[in-house]
């Protein structure tokens, strides 16, 4: 049996981190149950930012349940982050124009919740003041008005973290219902673990992800500079990420590779700027450490960066902020710093490039931890069960 789910996502070729987890769940659900996840189409010429926006979104709802598409669907599952601003309008069109839909929602930023609910409203202005005001909005009686009427007719909440659901109950209503789901490996099959060379080969230490300032890249500049002044054998220093496709972190970035180009260890400091997805499990399998000097988290969201770090079979150094915790249980399944203290990273990573032993430890207990806790057949299969009950309420 194909029990059709209407999924509202950005999607590859889009470059996202909910892209990338929406391409990989999508496979999960269809590999683990009798679920079938048809990805709708968006509005190509909308982002979700202007107020015409939402009557382009309203139309392609309303021709989704023209043309009957809308009938053959058993549930509506949308994947949501603090960007996410044309699926969050599409799921308010398809509320009041098909009731009948239950809706799943993932939410992968919370407490910042859903979107600025009033972003249309910046009339396509991106300035970072901008966003800050409409998202300071989404908290008043308006905006918490326009999520809340969303969430009221959400079957199901989906969060990827213990502290992004405890974040939810803090700040929206008691009738919601939230649950927590794990964060899906990206592969479905666990890489063999591999020796963690020693010796005089070059101790590989990665940072990937979207470079921005909450990041502390210029953290782990000055830790690296310390470490490759007196460590006792070769390293260096891989920095993959970059600008974004709206080229809103530009200025940030640029003054990364500025401090890169004057630093005393630019020798050893390689900037990889953007990797390509097909590329990815290459760079990951010629690294050691994988490191997430984190300043802060401003929402309780799971790193689908660490998540993939883990199941790849590396060294683990996390700040401890956020929900990295969660997953990061210090000298077990990795080491924990001081977020925005350089010394604290500086000696881990010296901890781990000084003892291969240690790093291999670390790496697998990771592997394993990932590969029960977050592994494609446990989460399709809870995530099924879900469909499953959300179904069943209303039938």
């Amino acid at each position: 049996m194909n029990t059709p789910i209407l999924y509202l996502t950005p999607y590859p070729p889009t470059r996202s981190g909910i892209a990338d987890y929406a391409a990989t769940f999508k496979q999960a659900i269809e590999g683990s149950t009798h679920w079938r996840m048809r990805v709708a189409n968006r509005p190509t010429d909308a982002e979700g930012n202007k107020l015409i926006d939402i009557f382009k979104v309203y139309h392609l709802v309303s021709t989704w349940q023209r043309s009957g598409m809308l009938q053959h669907m058993r549930l509506v599952h949308a994947e949501i982050g603090y960007k996410q601003h044309i699926e969050f309008l599409t799921l308010l069109w398809l509320h009041y124009l098909a009731p009948h839909l239950p809706s799943v929602v993932t939410i992968h930023d919370p407490p910042l919740m859903i979107a600025p609910t009033l972003y249309p409203f910046s009339m396509g202005l991106r300035a970072p003041i901008v966003r800050r005001a409409l998202r300071t909005l989404d908290y008043t009686p308006l905006g918490r008005g326009v999520i809340k009427s969303v969430l009221r007719n959400t079957t199901r909440i989906l969060v990827l973290s213990e502290g992004g659901r405890q974040a939810l109950r803090n700040h929206f209503p008691t009738y919601l219902q939230i649950e927590y789901v794990p964060h899906l490996t990206i592969r479905k099959q666990v890489p063999h673990p591999r020796d963690q060379l020693g010796g005089q080969q070059p101790v590989t230490i990665l940072f990937m992800g979207y470079w921005s300032p909450t990041k502390g890249l210029e953290v782990l500049l000055r830790a690296f500079e310390q470490v490759y002044r007196q460590a006792n054998c070769p390293v260096r220093l891989w920095l993959a990420g970059g600008v974004e496709e709206s080229g809103a972190n530009r200025a940030f970035v640029e003054k990364i590779q500025a401090h890169v180009r004057q630093s005393a260890a630019c020798a050893a400091i390689t900037l990889l700027g953007y990797v390509p997805e097909a590329q990815i499990d290459a760079v990951l399998h010629t690294t050691d450490i994988f490191v997430l000097p984190y300043l802060q988290s401003p929402g309780k969201s799971a790193s689908g960066a660490l998540i993939r770090a883990m199941q790849a079979n590396l060294a683990i150094v996390a700040s401890a902020v956020g929900v990295l915790p969660e997953e990061i249980r210090h000298n077990e399944t990795g080491l924990l710093v001081i977020p925005g203290d350089h010394q604290s990273l500086t000696n881990a990573l010296k901890k781990l490039i000084k003892d291969a032993s240690l790093r291999q430890r670390l790496a697998l207990a990771a592997q394993r931890h990932v590969s029960v806790e977050h592994s494609w057949s446990y989460v399709g299969t809870l995530v099924g069960e879900i469909y499953d009950r959300c179904d069943q309420s209303h039938t």
